[in-house]
């Protein structure tokens, strides 16, 4: 195998010691390192990395479900950290001890001070015979959380809030007996009101003697209208400004009778607030409040007028509004004429004569007559619904490739640093770039291929050492 991880020999020791004893290896930490430029081999007897380049605690370390004696470390290393290549990994336990080696697919980690940034996880898969002799030991406040992790403990906890609900659901149940719910009126402390009696008794609190009383002084029910030719509301106060209740007048001033008396700070807030009003119904039939016209059905207008005192009626607004439309300058097609209007209908149809769904494409083409879906349009945009993939092991210098995706590509080329080294790309027959270098640096290069288009990439001197595409 290529890439491989192992136990160094004095993580066998430590961890075979652990098992005799019933102890446990505490693992704290994961570093990465570079391999000295280029692939390394794992090696038992190794006690530190190659090159290491970064070292920090572990996030996770759990047995995996599928085989119960492997043992997966991950660490997330965060994207403002970089700048390096990853070709080894590292775990150790909390004395600082290499406990286990591997080596990895090389990968480069930029940084975002290079224009470029990512957050990288890193994992080990680790084959042991004793999973229990081998714990994590973290630092919470230092380590990330990765998506996975955060998205299973949220499972685990909704879980445990559903069963919370359900259970205080049926504990609340258990508590509520519809036997304390009492009928009728009494002073046992144990059962609550049901709600008709509480409508019952509220409804009893109203002062409908004083307000029938007043009533049946003011009103007089065979006529259908007020006593006299006109009456008086007066807002009385007896002690100071607070309003008590309301009497009614006539002519002559004589008491005709009174309505309610307020009890609540907001009736008699409202009492006292109108206190000294006066409602009057004249001879001439006008009803007043304070000298101002009050709106009674002869005030109401049938027909259109200039009338300033008069207000029109439903119908006569109606009528009004009729007279304005003529309904023969409503259209039923299109035209130039500025004096008519167009009707739903051809309005309608001229819309519909403007679309044709059968001309919407759901891909890219050449057709000039024909539009693109949202779908199509937002498929064939560079970077939708794409990824970059290492292409490294699926890709030779000099072989012509085609873009068959269906949409645009980015690729990206680096050749290893040396003297005399140079790239050729060629996208679609035509040289589009080639750049060379006699010094120790490294070409780079990223350039897009079209949908359906070919590309090739040709080298001298150092290896390429990633070819990574945008698809």
């Amino acid at each position: 195998m290529k890439y491989f991880a192992l136990l160094t020999k004095l993580g066998e020791n430590l961890l075979a010691q652990a098992t005799a004893l019933g102890t446990k290896i505490e693992l704290t930490q994961m570093a990465v390192g570079d391999g000295g430029g280029k692939l390394p081999t794992p090696d038992t007897n190794q006690t530190k990395l190659i090159a290491e380049k970064r070292r920090a605690a572990i996030n996770t370390l759990f047995i995996d479900d599928n085989n119960k004696n492997q043992i997966i470390a991950e660490q997330i290393i965060p994207e403002q950290e970089g700048g390096w290549w990853i070709r080894e990994i590292g775990l150790f336990d909390k004395a600082g001890n290499l406990i286990a080696v591997a080596n990895c697919p090389e990968t480069y980690k930029p940084q975002l001070t290079e224009g470029s940034g990512r957050t990288q996880s890193i994992r080990m898969v680790l084959i042991v015979s004793h999973t229990e002799s081998v714990t994590l030991k973290i630092d919470p406040s230092v380590v990330l959380a990765t998506r996975e992790y955060v998205n299973t403990e949220i499972t685990v906890l909704d879980k445990k809030i559903d069963a919370l609900s359900a259970q205080t659901k049926l504990d609340l149940n258990k508590k509520f007996d519809k036997a304390n719910i009492s009928g009728q009126k009494g002073n046992d402390n144990d059962k609550v009101p049901s709600l008709n009696l509480f409508t019952t008794e509220t409804g009893k609190l109203a002062n409908k003697a004083d307000l029938n009383a007043g009533l049946e002084r003011k009103l007089d029910k065979t006529g259908g209208g007020l006593k006299g030719d006109f009456g008086v509301l007066y807002l009385n106060s007896i002690t100071g400004n607070q309003p008590l209740y309301m009497s009614f007048f006539d002519a002559a001033s004589k008491l005709l009778g009174f309505i309610g008396r307020p009890d609540s700070k907001e009736d008699i807030a409202l009492v006292n607030s109108l206190s000294g009003a006066v409602l009057r119904l004249t001879s001439g039939n006008r009803l007043t409040f304070n000298d101002f016209d009050v709106m009674t059905a002869n005030n109401v207008t049938q027909t259109v007028g200039t009338s300033t005192t008069s207000v029109m009626s439903q119908k006569a607004v109606k009528e009004a509004l009729e007279n304005k439309i003529n309904t023969t300058a409503i259209v039923q097609s299109t035209g130039t004429n500025q004096y008519s209007i167009m009707s739903q209908k051809s309005v309608s149809d001229a819309l519909e004569l403007k679309v044709n769904y059968s001309a919407i494409v759901q891909t890219t083409g050449q057709n000039q007559y024909s539009v693109m879906s949202q779908k199509s349009v937002t498929n064939s945009m560079l970077g939708i619904e794409q990824v970059w993939k290492d292409m490294l092991s699926e890709r030779k210098s000099g072989t012509t490739y085609t873009n068959t995706t269906g949409k645009p590509i980015s690729v990206s080329i680096t050749q290893l640093g040396g003297m005399n080294i140079a790239l050729e790309i060629t996208v679609n027959g035509v040289l589009i770039s080639n750049p060379s270098s006699t010094g120790t640096s490294r070409c780079f290069i990223t350039f897009i291929v079209p949908s359906g288009g070919t590309y090739k990439v040709a080298h001298s001197g150092s290896d390429i050492i990633n070819w990574s595409e945008l698809r």
